[in-house]
């Protein structure tokens, strides 16, 4: 009898056990054959039973050893803190071994787990293995073997601590809280140690149903068992290698530890100088921002500037047509003036000539009268003479 990857009893006592009915089975037949000829169909009819007992005790195709469905008790109130003996999954083994090795799995299921070894040392060209996790999710392998067909998923239990006892579902299908490992997390052991936590366990359990067995095939006492010096001796060696595992286990942690932190503040400084880069480059955006916006002040500035000087120039150019036309006008009053004032003199002089002319040829009329009468008479006395 020995335990596999899971911690599970393999079938070594299950077999003892089937030969021991086999055995007993075969004394009944004998003791039946004396009675009955082997030729009678009462024979072939017991035979043919007894095969289809042997067949469903003992689970001759490795196909029927379990049933299809689970066998489904409803909640009991006395089973409060006696779990449900699981009959159905370990046929042919008498039920209180059923129930204490259920126990002890249920125990070694929830309890907490045997620190994890430390990993192999990553000098003497011995590169360190990868932590195993998450931990292979093993099927649970039942004692009696390997299975030929699907068999019904686990229903998780519910948690409970190492120290209190293991309490059985009082609603059907109950769920585990969240997070919780309903297998055995698997043992990353060190170079060249190899640590069985339940050889003492199975060993002491194996002696025990050994002496059983013994005592009923003998039907007397055996001998008294030696002192337990070789196993004090034994205890304490695999004390010691435990320590050691357990040594070597808070090392690795501390190392791990160690080197976790000095990620963390590498992470922590890559992150710090992520920011001091984002905000520098945040800063020199925000300052060519500031210096765009001043640039474009300074040009609206200028452009305002040009505005108002051109404004300004127009200004100063129609004050100066205006000043130039208001010149003008007095230019051209003045000519005009002066036009009336040379006219108003010509018409003077006119006038002056015109009454001096007026005046002469009055004057010479008169003279002229006065002339060419004298004339005319001095003429007429000629003409006459």
């Amino acid at each position: 009898m020995h335990t596999n990857a899971n911690g599970h009893i393999s079938d070594t006592f299950s077999s003892s056990a089937a030969v021991i009915c086999c055995n007993n089975l075969i004394e009944l037949q004998v003791g039946k054959t004396m009675a009955t000829p082997p030729t009678s169909p009462q024979r072939a009819q017991q035979a043919a039973r007894q095969a289809e007992r042997e067949q469903r005790q003992m689970g001759s195709p490795p196909g029927r050893r379990q049933p299809q469905q689970p066998i489904v008790f409803p909640p009991n109130p006395a089973l409060m803190h006696h779990p449900p003996v699981p009959v159905d999954q370990y046929p042919g083994i008498p039920c209180h071994l059923i129930e204490n090795l259920h126990v002890q799995r249920r125990h070694r299921l929830r309890s907490s787990s045997p620190p994890l070894p430390a990993a192999p040392l990553p000098y003497f060209d011995q590169p360190a293995a990868p932590p195993m996790w998450p931990p292979a999710a093993l099927p649970a392998q039942p004692p009696m073997g390997y299975q030929a067909f699907a068999v019904p998923p686990r229903q998780p239990e519910n948690w409970l601590p190492a120290a209190l006892p293991v309490q059985p579902h009082y609603i059907p299908n109950q769920q585990p809280p969240m997070g919780y490992q309903a297998f055995a997390v698997p043992l990353q052991q060190p170079a060249n140690i190899r640590v069985d936590y339940n050889a003492r366990l199975m060993d002491n359990f194996n002696a025990t149903h050994q002496h059983q067995r013994n005592r009923r095939s003998n039907r007397h006492t055996s001998a008294a068992q030696a002192g337990p010096a070789s196993e004090d001796i034994e205890h304490r060696r695999q004390l010691e290698l435990q320590q050691q595992v357990l040594y070597q286990q808070i090392e690795h942690q501390r190392q791990l530890e160690l080197q976790q932190q000095r990620l963390l503040e590498q992470q922590q400084l890559a992150r710090h100088q992520q920011v001091l880069e984002q905000r520098s480059l945040l800063e020199l955006q925000l300052l060519a921002r500031r210096q765009q916006v001043l640039e474009q002040q300074r040009h609206q500035q200028e452009l305002e500037q040009q505005r108002l000087l051109e404004l300004q120039l127009v200004a100063r150019h129609q004050q100066e047509l205006e000043q130039q036309r208001v010149l003008e006008q007095e230019q051209q009053a003045r000519i005009q003036e002066q036009e009336e004032i040379r006219q108003a003199q010509h018409e003077n002089e006119l006038n002056q000539l015109r009454q001096l002319s007026q005046a002469l040829v009055e004057e010479a009329l008169h003279e002229y009268s006065q002339h060419s009468a004298e004339q005319y008479e001095q003429d007429q006395r000629r003409q006459q003479q």
